[in-house]
């Protein structure tokens, strides 16, 4: 017996470590997953909202988004047309103010209706709000409620026939009342509970048990149906928002409590299982500070739930690993501050959009993981304003630069897009390349080179002997060379700017390298510089500036160990041209008969140098002016084999597009894309088509433009 007991207890216990370490395996590689791209649509131009709701208000089947203008006086709703495109919002003048809007969708009706709670005197007034394909609200019924109610809210207890509901008032009472859907409205009386309302926390999952939170306090109750008494859960920190969900799905209420630290910070704390000793241990990691809102929902459509919180300038997702853990987390930067923001499944994908009402633009706007090319331009939503983005075509990679959060994504552009990883770097991104083994940036403060290993997660850092970057170039390895890089020191007070060159290694100890110029090249005058590579050799080319003469000099670079001579192989001067204007821009673009064209941008003009005339300097009579932030990119962006002219104006938030002709011509600029800022761009051109990536400061995403060729 013995021996038959301590056999089982071996096998039980080698059982039990298989199941934990494959639970481990299944952990890991849940903590691995990509976490989930969001699109920036816009719906339409709609003035800013409060108070979003969504339902199929007409009957057709499509999800239709409503609220209130900012006076709560005007009922707006906008139909759907599908693949978040919308009808032109109808706007509806109200008898009263609004204060808050409720959805109800009684079984057997084939639109939804809307429950609205108006103020001076308290009403729940129910709205029809359409119906057969129509909008065209009616009032239906109203129920007096008591003096001063200031919310209500919907019960998930509901049948075909009966809608239930609290009503919380400022005095912090609260009432329950019902809606039938024969008889109408009837009121309870009010419940009698040991202490004052300030707010109802109700679950997604039908159940008698509610929170309520008390007034002035750090307590949240939780409300069972009789014998059972109310249960006081005591918070230590000052209670900011609350929210109320089955996690693990065991049919126990688990309590989700936002709290703001004296520190400044602001964390969640989530309960498991509150009320009943199941010995699931909380959790408490932090969030973004001052949220305003809370949302409970699968929001990457794996099964578990998640929590979302709005502070009404972005939106974070903390995301479940398992039923009681949240281990991952991204931000959603919205473009504006927000006057009204929710969360619903509008393509009934599984997984819910974010509708965003933007205060100052007055724009509808939708964040989604489906992507619907038929819009033209996708926008990829971005953790904060992308400074630097570079995409890698042979990977199919995206890597997007962050300054806000000082780090570098990497987003996988096949089909589908989705994020592969990702990592943080000191400083501001200055500038982002790759070549066939690592992926490089620049940073600054103190200038850094960071590099990062495809095949690992290794992230290796190099000081530069550096003031700050004005300009960066690097020359992709070639056999039997190291890397280059040059870097144009930015201008400073008291300061001669330099322009500096470092070699990249991979196979020595030392890994970078500062080269010593044989013969110091004087940068007080260089505007800005430009490179190639012809018949495996490295140009240099650089755009000089002095009083009354502009001029662009050619560098053939040869390196020898750790020394570095430039060797002037042409010249070319521009006289008087750009001396009122003042140069900005040098491009450098490689022919395919291993020659160099130039383009030099002024504020008003541009010329071009071709290499087959190089010392007849060709204006662009159709060029743009220019401020000093805008970017100008020369390129063939449309696959037809000819460069074009690709221009972010910054003051007038556009991406102009000069289509390229033969000789050298341009066509009349075209807005290809409005309210962009753009900090960087890259392209990819296949046999399907030619892509833009822009970066877009203002709109907080990657723009994505197929353009035709």
């Amino acid at each position: 017996m013995p021996r038959s007991f301590n056999h089982c207890k071996t096998h039980t216990q080698l059982t039990c470590f298989i199941l934990l370490w494959f639970a481990g395996v299944l952990s890991v590689q849940a903590s691995l997953k990509p976490l989930p791209v969001y699109f920036r649509y816009e719906l339409l131009k709609s003035g800013a909202l409060t108070n979003l709701v969504v339902g199929d208000f007409d009957g057709d089947g499509l999800a239709d988004i409503a609220g209130l203008t900012r006076s709560q006086r005007d009922l707006v709703v906008m139909p759907a047309k599908g693949k978040f495109s919308f009808r032109s919002y109808q706007s509806f003048r109200m008898p009263s103010r609004v204060q808050s809007l409720l959805v109800l969708d009684l079984v057997g009706k084939k639109h939804s209706d809307v429950v609205a709670l108006v103020s001076s005197p308290s009403r729940a007034q129910l709205w029809q709000i359409g119906g057969a394909g129509r909008i065209n609200p009616k009032k239906q019924m109203e129920l007096p409620l008591p003096e001063g109610t200031e919310q209500l809210y919907l019960s998930p207890q509901h049948s075909s026939e009966t809608s239930h509901f609290f009503a919380r008032t400022e005095t912090g009472t609260l009432t329950t009342f019902s809606l039938h859907k024969k008889e109408g409205f009837s009121i309870d009386k009010p419940l009698s509970l040991s202490h004052r309302v300030s707010a109802v926390f109700l679950p997604n999952f039908s159940t008698s048990d509610f929170f309520t939170q008390a007034v002035g306090e750090n307590v949240i109750w939780l409300h069972r149906p009789p014998p059972a008494s109310p249960l006081a859960i005591r918070c230590k920190e000052s209670v900011s928002l609350a929210a109320t969900a089955d996690f693990n799905r065991n049919e126990l209420l688990d309590l989700v409590v936002v709290q703001a630290l004296a520190s400044g910070k602001t964390t969640v704390e989530v309960m498991f299982d509150v009320g009943v000793e199941t010995g699931v241990a909380p959790i408490r990691f932090e969030t973004v500070v001052n949220p305003k809102q809370i949302f409970i929902q699968d929001f990457n459509g794996d099964g578990l739930l998640d929590i979302g919180l709005s502070d009404g300038v972005s939106f974070m997702i903390h995301f479940a690993q398992s039923s009681t853990a949240f281990l991952e987390s991204m931000v959603i930067a919205f473009s504006d501050e927000t006057s009204g923001v929710t969360v619903a499944d509008l393509n009934q994908d599984g997984k819910p959009e974010i509708i965003v009402s933007e205060q100052k633009a007055g724009k509808l706007v939708v964040y989604s993981t489906s992507r619907y090319e038929c819009l033209g331009v996708e926008h990829l939503a971005t953790s904060g304003a992308p400074s630097q983005i570079d995409f890698y075509s042979s990977r199919k990679q995206l890597f997007v630069g962050s300054n806000r959060h000082h780090q570098i994504e990497t987003v996988q552009i096949d089909r589908h897009f989705s994020r592969s990883g990702s990592f943080s770097v000191a400083g501001n991104i200055v500038s982002l390349w790759h070549d066939a083994s690592e992926m490089i940036s620049l940073t600054t403060s103190p200038v850094t080179l960071v590099r990062k290993p495809y095949k690992s997660e290794q992230v290796v850092s190099h000081r530069l002997f550096s003031l700050g970057v004005s300009h960066a170039l690097f020359w992709q390895t070639l056999e039997g060379q190291p890397a280059l890089l040059a870097v144009l020191e930015e201008r400073a007070s008291g300061a001669v700017p330099q322009l500096l060159f470092y070699a990249l290694n991979r196979d020595s100890t030392l890994s970078i390298s500062e080269m010593i110029l044989d013969m110091p090249v004087s940068a007080e005058s260089i505007v800005s510089i430009g490179g190639a590579t012809l018949k495996k050799k490295h140009y240099l080319v650089v755009l000089k500036s002095e009083k009354n003469a502009h001029s662009v000099i050619v560098y053939e670079l040869n390196a020898e160990k750790s020394r570095l001579s430039l060797i002037e192989v042409e010249q070319h001067t521009f006289s008087s041209l750009f001396a009122q204007q003042g140069a900005r821009h040098l491009l450098v673009k490689v022919n395919k008969n291993e020659t160099m064209d130039f383009l030099v941008t002024s504020a008003k003009s541009a010329v071009l140098l071709l290499s087959e005339r190089l010392y007849q300097p060709q204006q662009i009579s159709n060029f743009p002016k220019l401020n000093t932030n805008d970017i100008v990119l020369w390129h063939d962006g449309d696959g037809d084999k000819l460069a074009d002219l690709i221009i972010s104006r910054h003051q007038r938030a556009e991406l102009l597009f000069l289509r390229g002709r033969p000789k050298g011509s341009f066509d009349m600029p075209k807005i290809i894309l409005s309210d962009v800022i753009a900090t960087s761009i890259a392209s990819s051109i296949t046999k399907q088509h030619a892509t833009l990536f822009v970066a877009n400061a203002k709109l907080h995403t990657v723009d994505i433009l197929h353009l035709k060729k």
